[in-house]
């Protein structure tokens, strides 16, 4: 089954947003995910990176995730979390990925471009986390999109 999210946020002033992926309750033995996409409104560049190896509180905002199969009401099992408290960082991961902006709308694409786009299998007991780090002294808009297959 295809899933996605999309969820808009704000990074505060000199500040970082985690966004942590939890697959343990997938069905299959691994996640098939497809290029993250970023993109952000600000006037300086977002920092992002990954980290695997990830714990954190049961808190934080839940970040809705959606069946993109109109035909099934299969619910994923996917848990992600925005903004949880951190337990661990875990382990970070290369390559480092960056949001360029100057005011106006950046985008970044992790895994690939839409030309040659990367497919990652993610085993499913390792919890991942983006951590994007605004680098300006006012607050950034940012959006994430995510597809993957469980």
């Amino acid at each position: 089954m295809l899933f996605s999210i999309s969820k808009r946020f704000v990074i505060p002033t000199s500040g970082v947003v985690n966004i942590f992926f939890d697959g343990s309750a997938c069905d299959n033995d691994f996640i098939v995910f497809f290029p993250v996409f970023f993109q952000g409104f600000g006037a300086g560049p977002i920092e992002i990176d990954l980290y695997a190896g990830s714990s954190v509180e049961e808190d934080g905002t839940i970040i809705e995730c959606f069946n993109r199969n109109e035909f099934s009401d299969k619910e994923s099992g996917m848990i992600i979390r925005l903004n949880p408290t951190i337990i661990e960082d875990g382990q970070k991961l290369p390559p480092e990925f960056e949001v360029p902006s100057d005011g106006i709308p950046a985008t970044a694409i992790l895994g690939g471009s839409t030309k040659g786009a990367t497919i990652t299998n993610l085993n499913k007991s390792i919890k991942h986390m983006f951590r994007l780090t605004n680098t300006e002294a006012s607050p950034a808009r940012c959006v994430i999109a995510a597809n993957w297959i469980e």
